[in-house]
């Protein structure tokens, strides 16, 4: 992460301070620690990696001025360091006590991240018989196992490809794939959903679908399967 970010002013935050709430700016009063992880793991999974950062202010009201009241932002500084330990993976953060006519706020800075998405808790996967918390290689797998297989189908947004039907809880006994293969047009994929032109639109979850490759024939379309 570029020190950059975090060497914006204390003058440039205080400007900030009038202006209304938005993707880069949040005001809170001073002890309000509801939603402070929710915040700023949503400005690091939104603010761009390479521009302006997330300011999450405490103790200004809404028209910028600042509050008064008890002032322990040592205290409060550590209860945030407590709260965003918990964000998976980490988020680069710093807090700065600022002072705009007599009177002090705190600033938490979160700059946007290229290691996303950040979530405020861990990811859990199972080892054996367990369940583990995910360390950073597994969480790494496992984000890049969804983003791998949306970006497939995504090169064949607006295209025909070939599909074919699974039973996705076969009874014993029972073929998994009885169906041939059949055409159909990619409308859409996320992180959740693929969406098909199958004689009409269709949505299928995304975990359910599986990729097949590319087809041995010409044009070499990419082959699936969808449940039943």
């Amino acid at each position: 992460m570029r020190m950059e970010t975090f060497r914006i002013s204390d003058t440039d935050i205080i400007k900030r301070l009038v202006s209304a709430e938005d993707s880069y700016l949040e005001k809170k009063s001073l002890g309000d620690m509801k939603d402070v992880v929710k915040t700023c793991v949503a400005f690091a999974n939104t603010c761009p990696a390479e521009g302006p950062a997330g300011i999450l202010c405490f103790g200004v009201r809404e028209d910028g001025t600042i509050a008064d009241g008890p002032q322990n932002f040592e205290s409060m500084t550590q209860k945030i360091r407590d709260k965003l330990s918990q964000v998976y993976p980490s988020i680069e953060f710093r807090t700065r006590i600022i002072t705009k006519d007599e009177r002090r706020f705190l600033a938490v800075i979160v700059p946007g991240s290229s290691n996303g998405p950040h979530f405020s808790g861990p990811a859990y996967v199972r080892e054996g018989s367990s369940t583990i918390v995910a360390n950073e290689e597994l969480f790494s797998r496992i984000i890049d196992k969804r983003e791998r297989k949306v970006r497939e189908i995504l090169k064949w947004k607006d295209k025909r490809i070939l599909m074919r039907r699974y039973v996705l809880h076969p009874a014993p006994n029972q073929q998994r794939n009885p169906w041939a293969y059949s055409d159909a047009k990619v409308v859409d994929c996320t992180a959740e959903w693929l969406q098909l032109e199958i004689g009409g639109l269709i949505s299928f979850p995304l975990d359910d679908v599986r990729l097949l490759g590319d087809s041995p024939q010409p044009p070499n379309p990419l082959q699936i399967e969808v449940p039943q």
